[in-house]
């Protein structure tokens, strides 16, 4: 499967992104907190996601680590962009979309 080249936090090696370990300094975490099992970012598995049990010890690390908790609770979601212009209203579209939201549940 083609990936993008990510930067391996421990050395800044341009890796592919689905690795497990860094083939240039050898580190099994190269791209921070990602589920060992199925490769994708602790912050953006769900909560259903992490009741598998191949992602069980990602399960753990949440429960017992409250800036990832954190974290995964301020998490909002990724807007995909071509270009800067895009991007801007793929995002003001995204907080309308949530202030809508909002509004709609305190009306409640």
């Amino acid at each position: 499967m083609a990936t993008y080249k990510t930067p391996c936090i421990h050395c800044g090696s341009m890796i592919e992104g689905d690795v497990r370990h860094c083939p240039a300094c050898g580190s099994g975490s190269p791209f921070g907190l990602r589920c060992p099992a199925c490769l994708r970012e602790v912050i953006r598995l769900t909560d259903d996601e992490l009741t598998r049990p191949d992602c069980a010890d990602m399960a753990m690390a949440v429960r017992r680590n409250g800036a990832l908790r954190f974290t995964r609770s301020h998490f909002a979601g990724r807007v995909i962009h071509s270009s800067p212009e895009h991007w801007k209203r793929e995002m003001f579209a995204y907080l309308a979309e949530e202030r809508g939201e909002r509004i709609r549940r305190d009306e409640n």
